[in-house]
C-alpha cells in the first residue's frame, strides 16, 4: 500500500497557489511531486486551474519585457514550420468535433447566451480558424471571442489579428471581443449586452461585417469594419461622461 505524503503547512501551499504560482512552482518549492500539490490542492476545496487559465495567470504576472521576450520565443519557436492550408482546416475541424483546454469564462459566456435563446457552438470552425462561440441567429453568423489574458495585445498575437479577423469578416461573419478581466469580468449583463447585440445584427445586418471589441456590461473600447485599411483590437476609446454625467465611451 503506497504511503500518503502529508506536509505540514498546507495552508500556505494553498495560499501561494491562489495568489498564481504554478503546481510546477509550488512542487519544487515544498519538495513534493506535482501529483502530491495537486492532491492537496483539491482535498482543500481548490479547483485547479486548466491550461488555458494557467497561461493567463502566467502572463498576468510577467513584466511587459517578460511578456515581449515570450512572445519572441514562441516566434522563433515556430519559424520555418509553417502548415498548409488543407492541414489547418482539418485540424480546425477536429478541434470543433473534440475541444479541449476550454477556459472557464468561454463555458460560462457560452451557458449564459443558450439561456437568452442563441444557438452557440463553441470552437466553431472557420476554414483554419477556430471561434471560441459561433453564434447562429437567423441568417446571420457572429463570432464571439473570450480574450481573457492580455497577451492577445502583444507580439505575434496581435499581429495576426488583422489577417484572422479580415478572413472571418470576408466570409460573412461579424465579430464580438470580450475582454474579460478581474476588474472587468463577464456578468450577466456583459452576456445581455452581446444577446441584444447579436439580436440587433440578425435583425437589422450592417452594410458591410463589422467587429466590435467590449469589456465589462459593455463598454466598447475598440471597434471597425471589413473595409478598414487596419483592423486592430487596440484600445481606441476610454470611458468618459456625456452631457447628462453619464459613463460612455469617448475618443481617447
Amino acid at each position: 500500500m503506497s504511503r500518503i505524503i502529508v506536509i505540514s503547512n498546507a495552508d500556505d501551499l494553498v495560499n501561494r497557489y491562489l495568489s498564481g504560482e504554478s503546481i510546477n512552482q509550488l512542487s519544487k518549492i515544498f519538495g513534493i511531486s506535482r501529483s502530491v500539490a495537486a492532491r492537496i490542492l483539491t482535498e482543500n476545496g481548490i479547483e485547479l486551474r486548466n491550461q488555458s487559465e494557467a497561461e493567463k495567470v502566467k502572463w498576468d504576472r510577467m513584466t511587459a519585457g517578460q511578456r515581449e521576450r515570450q512572445v519572441d520565443a514562441a516566434h522563433k519557436a515556430t519559424k520555418g514550420k509553417e502548415k498548409t492550408f488543407e492541414v489547418l482546416c482539418k485540424a480546425a475541424i477536429a478541434r470543433e468535433k473534440k475541444p479541449s483546454n476550454i477556459g472557464k469564462d468561454e463555458i460560462r459566456l457560452k451557458r449564459m447566451l443558450e439561456t437568452r435563446g442563441h444557438i452557440v457552438i463553441g470552437q466553431k470552425a472557420v476554414g483554419p480558424y477556430n471561434i471560441d462561440l459561433g453564434v447562429v441567429a437567423s441568417e446571420t453568423t457572429v463570432a464571439v471571442e473570450v480574450f481573457g489574458g492580455w497577451w492577445h495585445w502583444y507580439g505575434k498575437h496581435a499581429a495576426i489579428i488583422d489577417k484572422r479577423f479580415r478572413y472571418l469578416l470576408n466570409r460573412g461573419w461579424y465579430i464580438i471581443v470580450v475582454n474579460s478581466t478581474d476588474r472587468h469580468p463577464i456578468t450577466e449583463n456583459t452576456a445581455d449586452y452581446i444577446s441584444d447585440l447579436i439580436n440587433s445584427i440578425s435583425r437589422n445586418p450592417p452594410t458591410f461585417c463589422k467587429y466590435w471589441v467590449i469589456r465589462g456590461a459593455g463598454e466598447l473600447i475598440a471597434g471597425g469594419s471589413v473595409n478598414d485599411d487596419q483592423i486592430s483590437i487596440k484600445p481606441t476609446f476610454t470611458s468618459g461622461r456625456n452631457s447628462k454625467g453619464q459613463y460612455c465611451a469617448v475618443p481617447r
